[in-house]
């Protein structure tokens, strides 16, 4: 497992948690039975080794399960309501120096893809294109199933 931080600041299970319970409503926190890093694993359906998080220790996290063939798949993204914005050039530049070509996952329409929609055309110049954006409904919300290549 690779706990990243932007800042000098452990990033704890439990501050994940609380992030996740600020972050989403009651049916959408998928994590809130997690005891350890094992089982935010199994919840990403990767083993540990294969697992990564990147997060301020805060106010954000993204929860990271990395594939073969240099592709990795966001399993979770949540931000707290209020909080400065997610820090998108630093998860894309770790994930590139982790040699992660390709990131895929679901993004809820009203706050992680409006927020990465609006900032990925500045990160066009550097390599970045979103190549599938498809959007569907679940639970009476928007979401986009989508395809990043870094």
């Amino acid at each position: 497992m690779l706990l990243v931080n932007p800042v000098s600041m452990s990033i704890s299970l439990k501050r994940i948690l609380k992030i996740e319970r600020a972050a989403y409503p009651p049916h959408l926190r998928e994590m809130q039975d997690a005891e350890s890093w094992e089982d935010v694993a199994d919840y990403a359906e990767v083993p540990i080794e294969q697992l990564v998080v990147l997060s301020d220790g805060i106010s954000w996290y993204a929860i990271i399960a990395k594939h073969r063939f240099g592709r990795a798949e966001f399993v979770d993204l949540a931000k707290v309501p209020g909080a400065p914005i997610v820090d998108w050039f630093f998860i894309l530049r770790t994930l590139r120096d982790m040699g992660i070509k390709k990131i895929f996952g679901d993004m809820r329409e009203d706050t992680s893809y409006r927020r990465f929609k609006q900032q990925i055309s500045s990160f066009e110049r550097l390599g970045v294109k979103m190549t599938k954006d498809s959007p569907y409904t679940m639970y009476g919300e928007t979401f986009h199933d989508f395809v990043v290549k870094i």
